[in-house]
């Protein structure tokens, strides 16, 4: 019977492996309050989520890995214009919301099914805020664009403009100083 036990054990931790993954992480992260937080750990945390439910659940597996593809879509697209990736901070968020309002101290594999029916029915509003939040990106990356297409037209009336008020200071200035020399002539 243990014999049995131990062989049922050591198929499933397999199984894990295969299903989940060995890079994943497999239990939610504990600390939500770090001033510089590590988003990567709620990430993998999610992307374990997704694995574990590809067998049960592929409507809610595919819902998740939509959420992390456009997670990478957002990387691939920030490039130099972005710090943090919203998504992450989105998906962060809910994790840390579960983690303070539900179980603060307990450890949640990701596969707990109190976790699992709580990101089900929080899933669609994560799902409008990363779409907002994605759109948002997108418009202000539009508008710094118009405006660096505007300032790039200008440039060449800045450029004389600049050249201009340059020669004006210059006389300014000589004038300034010859007057300057004038008045404090030794006797």
């Amino acid at each position: 019977m243990v014999r049995s036990s131990l062989k049922f054990f050591l198929l499933s931790l397999l199984c894990l492996f295969e299903v989940v993954g060995a890079d994943s992480v497999f239990l939610m992260p504990m600390n939500c309050t770090e001033l510089l937080p590590d988003n990567a750990q709620f990430v993998g945390y999610l992307e374990a989520v997704a694995k574990g439910q590809v067998m049960s659940d592929r409507a809610f597996s595919k819902r998740l890995f939509r959420v992390l593809s456009l997670r990478d879509k957002m990387n691939d697209a920030a490039g130099k214009y972005r710090d943090t990736n919203p998504v992450d901070l989105l998906v962060r968020r809910t994790l840390c919301f579960y983690r303070e309002q539900r179980e603060p101290l307990e450890a949640v594999m990701y596969n707990d099914a109190k976790f699992i029916v709580f990101l089900k029915s929080n899933l669609k509003e994560l799902e409008s805020k990363i779409e907002v939040a994605i759109l948002d990106w997108q418009m202000e990356k539009e508008q710094r664009a118009k405006y660096e297409l505007q300032l790039q037209k200008n440039q060449v009336l800045v450029d004389l403009l600049r050249k201009e008020a340059e020669k004006e200071a210059r006389i300014s200035f000589d004038r300034l100083s010859l007057s300057a020399r004038r008045k404090v002539q030794v006797p």
